[in-house]
């Protein structure tokens, strides 16, 4: 009897510490929310710009209750190389990703997402923009990643509304095991141009991007609500801020990524937390910064900690390496305007893109009036800075041919081949550009045409302007190519791809036009290497396929075009473009019973609404004498187009 009291109370104090093990693990062991708002520049946030009329309710409520960082800047102004700084702790510099295109974040560099998840965190994210698909390697260490690349139902090119990622995020949220801790990331995109608020939300005065920053913040707060019903009375860090601003104007700059003042790179950040008192900091902050603070709450190792210059935001460490910020997408649009360099040091701020100016923000907080004297300390600490980030440059990994096209379908400009940078590389490899105010009009007039439908009047219209203004301008260069391709002006577009090297293309889309103009004018062997080049560097495309059946097709190896074509099929079967070109080989192999089959594909994915398909169904019915079949084709054809006379 005794010997059975005794096991049970050694039972008894076992099992009570266990359950003070699990409470203690429960509270070192945190919910973490992140909450990045792209583009939303920190003196549209009430907390930071004093308004009386806050257009940020919710974000100014949880900011009353954390520490707030009024001096918050992005290390560079753009999406993807800012959130793969968040996600990693480390400078754009030494992960060598500059642009939202062509290089992805590599596997082999820890994101505290990997770190959490190792540590049993339940992963989870649900983001809005395409930028930010699981295609470009940020999705790294999440269990379920809610991905827009294939959500298309929202108000917003290039992504979706609030509400609908929010939702997302919540229903992710009700399947995780309370009994572990959580990490939940939800990016919105609204504020991003095009500004397009959802009604009720833009008040007098507001601008239509003001009013999307209100729509953004109504969301917030319901997402917040949500997420302190989930968590209760559990330990939980929140931690919101924005991957960069925008320049509504300012400076000549109508969006981001091509300046460093501080409308671009200037950010809110708010973190709170159980047991973290409110604050308000004033000292110098980046959004890298985030990754060792949220890994240090949660008790986890920051496996990038000997590289990175980042620092724990809790923490009474001072910043030991200045806060850079560096956009090298400018230089790569070939549009007569420097990388540029910024640091903020104290109230001085030194932009060099080349040409250096100084900033005393504290006076001129707005950046209208540069100093160009005694900029030799800062610039030196600058460049020094630069040189040391650029050390830890890792091999880049390239995004498919598709995650490409699709992201620079959305207006991003810049190169699709990644520069290769070291620590040697000077700062500005081209130091005699023409002043940035010089190009800004043309920039912005660039990106807005990139954004127009591709077969616009107003779209060939601004893209033959921007060739008048700048003739040598590669991307413009293969831009108008293509526009011209499309319109059957094989000649005036063989002129324009003549002056430019194959080898500097990455999209299959390019490749494609290219090699069919090439083909129209005769010239074989063209259009052949521009066919493999398209094949060796997009393979998973059905456009490059379609390239080489092309370039077959015109060396008359008919059954290898034949081929080639099936392939292109066989990669995407709802890929109209792809049946209709299988259709036509089969048609001049005079293979009619297969190119009726391919036509009758083509016009299905369409529902018959396609007169390029009808056409060909059309024409191939009269090669087989289906007469009344081709009666209906022509007839539907007139019907889509009355002033088709082929028809």
């Amino acid at each position: 009897m005794k010997n059975i009291l005794f096991y049970f109370i050694l039972l008894t104090l076992f099992l009570t510490n266990c359950s003070t093990r699990q409470e203690i693990n429960k509270q070192c062991s945190p919910n973490v929310l992140l909450v990045t708002i792209d583009t939303l520049r920190a003196d549209r946030v009430g907390y930071i710009s004093g308004s009386a009329v806050s257009k940020t309710p919710n974000i100014d409520l949880l900011a009353s209750k954390g520490v707030v960082f009024k001096r918050a800047y992005s290390a560079v102004p753009l999406t993807l190389p800012s959130h793969s700084s968040i996600f990693t702790g480390l400078h754009p510099l030494q992960l060598g990703i500059h642009q939202n295109v062509p290089v992805t974040l590599s596997p082999d560099i820890p994101t505290f997402t990997t770190i959490l998840r190792k540590k049993g965190y339940q992963t989870i994210a649900a983001i809005s923009a395409e930028v930010l698909s699981s295609k470009t390697g940020i999705n790294q260490g999440f269990i379920e990643y809610d991905d827009p690349y294939k959500i298309y139902n929202s108000h917003k090119k290039g992504g979706r509304i609030a509400e609908k990622t929010i939702s997302a995020a919540l229903k992710l949220l009700k399947k995780q095991d309370e009994n572990k801790p959580v990490f939940l990331w939800v990016h919105l995109y609204d504020p991003h141009d095009p500004y397009t608020p959802p009604k009720g939300y833009r008040q007098e005065g507001d601008s239509l991007y003001d009013a999307e920053v209100r729509y953004t913040d109504d969301c917030v707060g319901r997402l917040i609500k949500s997420w302190k019903k989930f968590c209760g009375d559990k330990n939980n860090l929140i931690v919101i801020t924005a991957d960069h601003g925008e320049g509504l104007g300012e400076h000549g700059e109508k969006f981001h990524g091509h300046f460093l003042f501080d409308t671009t790179l200037h950010v809110p950040l708010i973190i709170t937390g159980n047991k973290i008192p409110s604050a308000v900091r004033d000292d110098i902050v980046c959004l890298y910064d985030i990754c060792p603070t949220i890994l240090k709450y949660c008790d986890a190792k920051n496996e990038n900690e000997t590289e990175s210059p980042a620092i724990d935001l809790l923490s009474k460490n001072k910043r030991e390496v200045p806060v850079t910020s560096e956009t090298e997408y400018p230089e790569t649009l070939n549009m007569n305007i420097s990388r540029g360099y910024a640091i903020h040091l104290g109230d001085e701020k030194l932009i060099c893109q080349p040409k250096p100016e100084k900033f005393n923000l504290l006076n001129d907080p707005k950046e209208l009036r540069p100093v160009f004297t005694n900029t030799t300390v800062l610039k030196n600490l600058l460049y020094e800075t630069v040189k040391e980030l650029r050390e830890a440059h890792p091999k880049q990994n390239l995004m498919d041919s598709e995650t490409i096209s699709m992201i620079t379908s959305l207006g991003y400009l810049g190169s699709m081949a990644p520069e290769k940078i070291t620590a040697d590389s000077p700062v500005f490899p081209h130091p005699n550009w023409k002043s940035p105010m010089q190009a800004i009009n043309f920039i912005n007039q660039a990106e807005r045409m990139f954004r127009l439908p591709e077969d616009s009047d107003e779209r060939l219209a601004m893209m033959e302007n921007c060739y008048k203004i700048d003739p040598e301008n590669k991307f413009v260069i293969k831009g108008l190519g293509s526009l011209l391709c499309k319109r059957g002006k094989y000649a005036e577009a063989v002129k324009l791809f003549d002056k430019i090297n194959p080898e500097s293309v990455w999209m299959a889309k390019i490749f494609y036009d290219m090699t069919l103009s090439y083909a129209k004018q005769g010239r074989k062997s063209n259009a052949f290497v521009c066919a493999e080049l398209a094949v060796k560097r997009c393979p998973g495309m059905p456009l490059a396929y379609q390239a080489m059946a092309i370039a077959n097709l015109v060396k008359g190896k008919f059954e290898t075009a034949k081929s080639n074509a099936w392939i292109a099929v066989s990669i995407s079967p709802d890929n109209k473009s792809s049946w209709n070109n299988f259709g036509l080989i089969n048609n001049v192999m005079k293979n009619y019973g297969e190119a009726y089959k391919a036509f009758s594909a083509s016009m299905a994915l369409t529902d018959t609404n396609d007169q390029k398909s009808v056409m060909k169904f059309g024409r191939t019915c009269m090669f087989m004498k289906k007469y009344d079949e081709a009666e209906w084709a022509f007839k539907k054809a007139i019907e889509l187009n009355p002033n088709n006379e082929k028809a």
